[in-house]
């Protein structure tokens, strides 16, 4: 019995095996490691013994699964092609196998991957941009499987504006327009890649994204003031504020400048804004309707106050002097009272702002209490020693006083002026180059005749002098303090080393200047002439200037016509608002903006002719021109074909040529 029943286990384990073996019987091909949803999966499958079954074969991805074959074989091996579309698949992806069923068999598949990814590459044109620019993007997109999309489509979005477009073969290029009001800020730059199928599904996806500076540019500023009247050796606290084109407050760095009634430039510094600021006015600054500047690049913006009148005066004495001074911002004009000990003394007094007057007191000789009175109650109070005859204070005259009361200083003062002018004018070279003032040419000794103007030259300095009775010449240096007004510049380059004789031809430039109020100023080894209104009293200038510089250019050409020695030059005329000053016999001036830099580069350009900028052309209707310019050109400048007024013109012309032969 026993041995029966272990014949019968033997049996039972040996089917079981034999049923194990055959179950394992179907054979699945190899599959790529990889497949992208739209690919087409292709495999064979290799059955057992054929029992006339159907065959069944399943999709497993992430323990769910999806029949994607089911079917009577016509023979044992079968070659199965299948689309990794919804379709079929549904929505399986990830880590999968296939399981075939046949009969009592089964089979399984090596695992392979289902991707519904795209990789996204893509670059900017630049790093950050400015609201209102236009974002270039380019890149690639490629599958998991490492196969490229033939088609697909590409969005792109940052900071609420979007643009799409088509990818071909893997390849996409596309631009995004930002708007001129977004705000400020790094946004991310998003790029989004996906494909779709018939049914227009989408199946594969990648986005990637890339952050990006939006810069504003300011549209406009403000400035908010504490008072709206204020008064001399106050203080006025103000905020200046910069909006950008998102109406949004900037962190900027603006130019700031304060002009009183008369126009006087009295502060001008650049400064960090959007916070409080301080300006303390002086007593001396003048009354009335005062601005306030502040510009960024070529936005500006202004606000007007009004300094109220602050009239006072101030005494001190030194030694025997009584001076009194105009510390207020306007005139003075009222009497005083002067009390030497016991008896007054009343003086009508008329001093400009900042002037002063001395007085000289007198009494028998003794100590004395001295009171200056005015309007407005005492301004000084003192005790001082004085000697005399009788008490008195007489004004002194500034320079009869200072001679009379310090002759032999003036004497020896005089006597070395004079005895420096002796030996200035003995050692002086002959005739100091104008081009090149190192060069030396025998002429009369330390001047050159210009019929009646006398021209003197200084060896160590680059500064020419016009002297015509009153010395006229032109500085271009840092005024502070000035008038800003429009002024017409005429620019003469000389563009190569010249002859000592030819040399001789330049200095008419100066003669012809003077002959239409130009105020000739050096410039290394060119030329300028300013046509200012401070000298000129007029604001139309610029025909002048033409004409200043058609004769320099007739002469040029006629010199270069007759002489061997060549002068290569240009001549540009432009017109602009500079700040202009005269201090004593020099007018002082200042360039603002691009208004000496246009006419050096016109003048660089020109060839042996004269050119014009736009601004002089629009203000000369009787000078016909020709665009001389390119049209891509970052200046705009003219040619001169002829002047409307041409017999004047001509008569100038021919008389100035005939002056200077």
């Amino acid at each position: 019995m026993v041995k029966k029943s272990f014949v019968f286990v033997i049996s039972i384990v040996f089917l079981v095996f034999l049923i194990s073996n055959i179950s394992a019987n179907i054979q699945i091909s190899s599959l790529k490691q990889i497949y992208s949803l739209g690919d087409s999966m292709e495999f064979t499958v290799t059955l057992g013994d054929n029992t006339d079954d159907y065959l069944e074969i399943n999709l497993v991805c992430s323990g769910e699964e999806k029949t994607i074959y089911y079917d009577v074989p016509d023979a044992k091996t079968s070659a199965i092609t299948r689309k990794l579309i919804e379709s079929y698949i549904g929505d399986l992806s990830g880590d999968c196998y296939l399981s075939a069923i046949y009969g009592a068999d089964t089979g399984k598949s090596d695992n392979f991957k289902i991707s519904n990814r795209i990789i996204v590459n893509f670059e900017a044109d630049k790093s950050s941009y400015t609201a209102g620019e236009i974002i270039s993007i380019k890149g690639t997109v490629i599958r998991e499987n490492g196969v490229a999309p033939e088609s697909a489509f590409v969005e792109a979005s940052y900071n609420g504006i979007s643009s799409s477009d088509i990818v071909t073969n893997g390849i996409f290029n596309l631009k995004l327009s930002t708007s001129q009001t977004m705000h400020a800020g790094r946004y991310p730059l998003v790029v989004k890649v996906y494909d779709k199928d018939d049914k227009r599904n989408i199946m594969n996806s990648g986005e990637t994204s890339q952050d990006k500076s939006l810069n504003q540019k300011p549209q406009k500023i403000e400035i908010a003031i504490s008072n709206q009247n204020i008064a001399p050796s106050e203080n006025l606290s103000y905020i200046v504020t910069v909006y950008d084109f998102a109406s949004d407050p900037m962190q900027e760095e603006v130019t700031i400048s304060i002009h009183d009634s008369m126009n006087n430039s009295v502060y001008s510094e650049s400064l960090i804004v959007n916070k409080n600021l301080i300006f303390s006015l002086p007593k001396t600054f003048a009354a009335g309707e005062a601005t306030i500047t502040a510009q960024k690049e070529n936005v500006i913006g202004s606000k007007s106050f009004y300094v109220l009148e602050f009239k006072k005066i101030s005494s001190q004495i030194k030694n025997e002097t009584l001076v009194i001074t105009n510390d207020g911002n306007v005139n003075y004009n009222e009497e005083i009272s002067i009390l030497i000990g016991n008896e007054t003394i009343k003086k009508q007094i008329s001093l400009a702002v900042g002037e002063s007057k001395s007085f000289e007191l007198s009494a028998p000789e003794g100590q004395y209490a001295v009171d200056v009175k005015d309007n407005s109650g005492e301004v000084y109070s003192g005790s001082v020693f004085l000697t005399g005859k009788v008490i008195d204070a007489k004004e002194i005259k500034a320079s009869i006083n200072l001679f009379f009361r310090y002759p032999f200083v003036w004497i020896f003062i005089l006597f070395i002026v004079f005895f420096a002018i002796i030996l200035t004018y003995k050692n002086s070279p002959s005739h100091a180059s104008y081009t090149y003032p190192s060069e030396v040419r025998i002429k009369k000794p330390g001047k050159i005749m210009l019929n009646s103007k006398v021209l003197r030259m200084q060896p160590k300095s680059n500064e020419l002098n016009l002297v015509s009775g009153k010395i006229k010449k032109a500085e271009q240096v840092l005024v502070t303090t000035g008038h800003k007004q429009e002024s017409t510049l005429v620019y003469f380059k000389i563009k190569n080393k010249i002859s000592k004789e030819a040399e001789q031809n330049l200095v008419k430039i100066l003669e012809t200047a003077s002959k239409f109020n130009g105020i000739p100023y050096r410039d290394g080894y060119s030329y300028g002439l300013i046509f200012s209104p401070v000298v000129t009293k007029s604001f139309k200038n610029e025909k002048d200037a033409v004409n200043a510089a058609m004769a320099i250019d007739s002469e040029l050409k006629e010199a270069n016509r007759k002489f061997k020695d060549k002068i290569e030059y240009g001549i540009g005329i432009n017109s602009g608002e500079v700040i202009s000053n005269v201090e004593g016999v020099v007018l002082q001036f200042t360039n603002i903006g691009k208004t000496i830099p246009l006419v050096k580069k016109i003048a660089e350009i020109s060839n042996q002719e004269v050119l014009i900028s736009e601004n002089v052309h629009r203000k000369t209707e009787e000078v016909k021109v020709e665009k001389a310019s390119p049209d891509k050109g970052d200046i705009i400048y003219f040619r001169i074909k002829r002047v409307i007024d041409s017999e004047y013109h001509k008569k100038f012309i021919e008389g100035f040529l005939r002056r200077n032969n």
